[in-house]
């Protein structure tokens, strides 16, 4: 039961995202939204003082912890975008990606279907291959909004049936999210 209803809460979480669009990959993070901020969680929560790190392909990094509650907050001040966001629990890292300026605007999670979006994008899983490729020459061009939200849905649709259903979701309800604007991996409001 608790894990149909984290589940759900996920996929409704990233289902019901706001914002959306591509471009703006180079700017830098202006000082009126210099904070950046979400939920890391693995299943659940992630246990308070657990790391987030934000890096930037300049090598500009900015750390923090989570609170009782999975939230994080940052000051991304002088960043630019994108923006790889790292929460590490344990032996585990999740991995989070703010492609653009109007994707800093609402929360960031850091979750498994983030996750699975970056991974999609940039290797294998491994930490280290994705901060690679991160800081690769091309990756501006792989982690546009446009990428990463055809990467999550590319992650939601290789869930097993019974795990969509269980959500409420069915695959045909998929394929309509991909023609929805405001769609957006990792941030709700």
């Amino acid at each position: 039961m608790k894990s149909k209803l984290f589940l759900t809460v996920i996929l409704a979480a990233a289902l019901s995202a706001c914002g959306g669009g591509g471009g703006d990959t180079t700017s830098v993070v202006s000082p009126g939204s210099s904070t950046l901020s979400g939920v890391a969680a693995t299943g659940r929560l992630m246990v308070a003082g657990t790391p987030v790190v934000a890096m930037d392909r300049t090598g500009k990094t900015v750390r923090t912890t989570v609170d009782a509650q999975g939230q994080y907050t940052l000051d991304a001040s002088g960043m630019s975008f994108p923006i790889l966001l790292k929460a590490t629990e344990s032996d585990q890292s999740l991995y989070s990606v703010v492609a653009n300026s109007s994707e800093a605007t609402g929360k960031i999670n850091i979750n498994q279907l983030t996750h699975m979006a970056v991974v999609g994008l940039l290797g294998d899983g491994s930490p280290s291959t994705i901060e690679s490729e991160f800081h690769a020459s091309d990756a501006a061009a792989k982690l546009t909004a446009d990428l990463l939200h055809a990467a999550a849905l590319s992650a939601l649709s290789q869930l097993p049936e019974s795990v969509l259903t269980a959500s409420g979701l069915l695959r045909s309800s998929l394929r309509d999210i991909r023609t929805q604007a405001d769609f957006q991996v990792g941030v709700a409001e």
